[in-house]
């Protein structure tokens, strides 16, 4: 066994063993999450779209219409739709569309790798519905909407300095013929498998890394204030909550979560690695968007806050 696999298995089986009780909290806490949020959220959007990509639907509109996607956000009909559905849905759906339609061809490679910086973000649903409950003053969750959304969008039009090229147009009719020629319920079935695959394969990250995260808090339980700004950046829900519980000055807490938000925490990534997999992709320009965005993210809200 590689030994950095080992170097991360050993504490954590330790962990599993010396404390029980705190283990299975955590593993619930990451169930929670993931039946409640990711699964309902994410999986019939993964369904519909690997069925509509099967059945060999182009995403394309008409030109004059194609032409208003590329002026407002740099990207192709297609695009918008992995960059809408990415902005709604929440990670990892972003990544998991941008390689379908990379492998598909239905996007070009300049335009995959954009998308997956771009369209990788948190839910809104899980934004107003989690993250909101955590807040100590409800009115700060519109700053906290307006700063997250605002870093993306900036990002997104910086993005729009560079020009895509116009070849994912042209690979839809040459990705269409290379459908299968599978009936109606074949598909059905097969995007339902896969749906529930990529699902289940989610559902077990969140609940290992909501391990490794209850682990963290107690290596680092005497530290003042580590615990939650790493297990923040490790895992964004249990994070928050730890977060915003801690006794972080105020700007500087709601700074540190807009950020972590922002990058979306070390089990994202491994998510975004996961669905991206064999798709040629580098997950490195990735990570460094992320960190753009969460740098960025950071500093705004440190003194928006700071000066509110």
């Amino acid at each position: 066994m590689n030994k950095k696999i080992l170097f991360f298995l050993l504490p954590l089986l330790c962990f599993l063993l010396a404390a029980p009780e705190e283990a299975a909290s955590a593993s619930a806490n990451g169930v929670n999450l993931w039946f409640h949020t990711v699964l309902p959220t994410l999986l019939p959007f993964i369904i519909l779209s690997d069925l509509l990509i099967s059945g060999g639907a182009s995403f394309s509109l008409p030109e004059r219409a194609d032409r208003i996607c590329r002026l407002l956000t740099g990207f192709s009909s297609a695009g918008c739709y992995i960059l809408a559905l990415g902005f709604f849905c929440g990670f990892p759906m972003g990544a998991n569309l941008s390689a379908s339609f990379f492998r598909s061809g239905r996007i070009s490679e300049g335009e995959a790798r954009r998308l997956l910086c771009l369209s990788n973000q948190v839910s809104p649903l899980f934004l107003q519905g989690y993250i909101a409950a955590l807040l100590p003053d409800a009115g700060l969750l519109p700053a906290i909407l307006g700063i997250y959304y605002g870093t993306a969008l900036l990002l997104l039009f910086l993005s729009r300095l560079r020009p895509i090229s116009r070849e994912s147009a042209f690979c839809v009719l040459h990705a269409q013929k290379k459908e299968a020629s599978l009936s109606l319920g074949e598909r059905m079935d097969t995007s339902i498998m896969n749906g529930f695959e990529i699902i289940t394969r989610l559902g077990g990250y969140i609940i290992l890394f909501s391990v490794c995260g209850a682990l963290l808090q107690t290596l680092t339980a005497q530290i003042p204030l580590l615990p939650p700004v790493l297990s923040l950046f490790l895992e964004i829900s249990s994070g928050s909550s730890l977060l915003l519980q801690s006794h972080l000055a105020h700007s500087l807490g709601l700074a540190l979560l807009t950020a972590g938000l922002s990058f979306g925490g070390i089990s994202t990534v491994i998510q975004t690695a996961s669905v991206i997999r064999g798709s040629g992709l580098p997950l490195r320009i990735y990570v460094g968007a992320k960190l753009l965005q969460a740098c960025t993210a950071f500093f705004l809200s440190l003194f928006f806050f700071a000066v509110v």
